[in-house]
């Protein structure tokens, strides 16, 4: 097996990541390295972001530390909730893990010249629903 490809939350430990001969990649809804962990589309709704995103990368020890193949930015619409945010983000998701395994294919582990700030977040606060509210956020 070449390679892994997962798009869900778990964490991959040593064992699995050692199976495939070149790496195990993930599909994340944000714009690693910003928004790393869970509830990406959330954390950059509530921050305020003006995008959020889709990000390919390699799977490493660190959860969403590795090396970006592939992202597209979304921007986020005066009316978007969070449902619309997802399943936009789900729509060009297909498209960015087949661009990923082309780059693996030919070997270019180069990350996309646009960088981003790093940031991880784990389950939300409750100042995080609070800044949500104010910033009239919805789920569907």
């Amino acid at each position: 097996m070449d390679v892994i490809i997962s798009s869900n939350p778990l964490y991959f430990g040593k064992e699995i990541l050692s199976i495939p001969s070149k790496c195990c990649i993930n599909r994340h809804s944000a714009l690693l390295p910003s928004y790393g962990g869970l509830w990406p589309v959330f954390q950059a709704f509530r921050s305020g972001e003006k995008y959020v995103g889709v990000s390919v990368h390699i799977m490493d020890k660190k959860i969403d530390a590795g090396c970006v193949l592939s992202y597209k930015k979304i921007e986020i619409g005066k009316g978007d909730s969070l449902a619309d945010l997802y399943e936009k983000c789900f729509d060009i998701s297909a498209e960015l893990v087949c661009d990923a395994l082309d780059k693996i294919r030919s070997a270019n582990y180069a990350s996309p010249e646009e960088q981003f700030s790093p940031s991880y977040f784990s389950f939300p606060t409750k100042s995080h629903w609070v800044q949500f509210r104010k910033m009239n956020g919805r789920f569907i």
